[in-house]
């Protein structure tokens, strides 16, 4: 990786179908760099110059915000510190995991902005905000950011983060924190494992969360592994950096994309990835089971009452002169 060549290579990602592998992977990959005792047989090894080594890694960022996926379980390792970020919390007393509560991710919020109110975490902390408080974006008021930097009294600033963080929406919790506790915690060599971030963000505030995780990392020379289904996180990642993960019974494959993936188009990147899936399912089954029965184009429009998009139309004409090219073939005699 080299921070200084575009497009940035400090994020890579993880694709693929659901039941791919993808949150199996980087659970693993989490146990190779932190648990020494972890069977490599198991977990697989981390190369580098072709060695195996546990010590490419100074420390270990896992951020979930699923309700439903475990946290990969790993042993207290002073060597490796670890850190999650998302719901759940690792439980002292069990090897399972508890839900956090609002309070205290509301807690979480208000510590962690007070541990980066130093030095140069403090100015990477404020130019991630401006980052993610784009235009239309909705997070932050505009003075907010300056009267809160200008707030002397840690007791106040504490009850103003609280606060802020009661306000805002699923979305702008999850991305607030988030982009708060990587600030916090990513030095240098910091390993960064992030887990399908689309679940809670609409897709500018992805893009704009992408950007500050890729800017972060790369000032801290640490590496990111995303696994997503997103293209909007393809559309920010170069091809190079991207891994499609496809499962045939019980082997795993993998492999890169035939396309350049830095600023795709979605809808290219969504056929790259899933294929023949993307037109099996939605309105592609809707549109190609009216060709089968035989309606022209208008007759198809009619059906929706004039409610289709500027692609469905497209694809409708396709498979309509698909089909009727077809009937011409079948039908001609030489």
């Amino acid at each position: 990786m080299r921070p200084d060549v575009l497009p940035p290579s400090s994020i890579h990602v993880l694709t693929g179908r659901n039941g791919a592998g993808k949150s199996v992977l980087i659970n693993r990959l989490a146990r190779a760099v932190a648990d020494p005792e972890a069977d490599p047989g198991e977990v697989g090894r981390i190369l580098e110059d072709g060695r195996g080594t546990r010590r490419s890694f100074a420390n270990l960022v896992s951020v979930s915000f699923s309700a439903f996926d475990d946290l990969p379980q790993l042993p207290p390792d002073e060597r490796i510190p670890t850190t999650y970020v998302g719901l759940r919390a690792p439980s002292p007393s069990s090897r399972g995991h508890r839900m956090k509560s609002p309070a205290q991710l509301k807690r979480d919020f208000a510590d962690s902005i007070e541990a980066c109110l130093t030095g140069e975490q403090r100015e990477r902390w404020i130019a991630a905000l401006r980052t993610l408080s784009y235009s239309g974006s909705g997070l932050l008021e505009d003075d907010w950011l300056t009267a809160f930097s200008a707030t002397r009294s840690a007791s106040r600033r504490r009850a103003a983060a609280r606060k802020l963080f009661a306000s805002l929406s699923s979305g702008h919790k999850v991305v607030l924190l988030t982009v708060t506790r990587l600030v916090e915690h990513v030095g240098e060599r910091t390993l960064v494992i992030i887990d399908e971030p689309e679940t809670h963000l609409h897709p500018p505030l992805l893009a704009a969360f992408i950007r500050v995780l890729s800017g972060l990392i790369a000032d801290r020379n640490g590496l990111a592994i995303v696994a997503t289904h997103s293209p909007v996180v393809l559309q920010e990642v170069p091809a190079h950096c991207v891994w499609k993960l496809r499962r045939y019974g019980d082997r795993l494959a993998a492999e890169r994309p035939t396309i350049e993936t830095f600023g795709e188009n979605v809808g290219i990147l969504t056929h790259e990835v899933f294929g023949l899936e993307v037109t099996d399912t939605g309105f592609h089954r809707d549109l190609s089971f009216l060709v089968d029965e035989g309606l022209s184009y208008q007759d198809i429009v009619d059906r929706f009452r004039g409610r289709l998009g500027g692609e469905a139309r497209i694809i409708a004409r396709s498979l309509i002169a698909a089909r009727d090219d077809g009937e011409l073939q079948e039908g001609s005699t030489w």
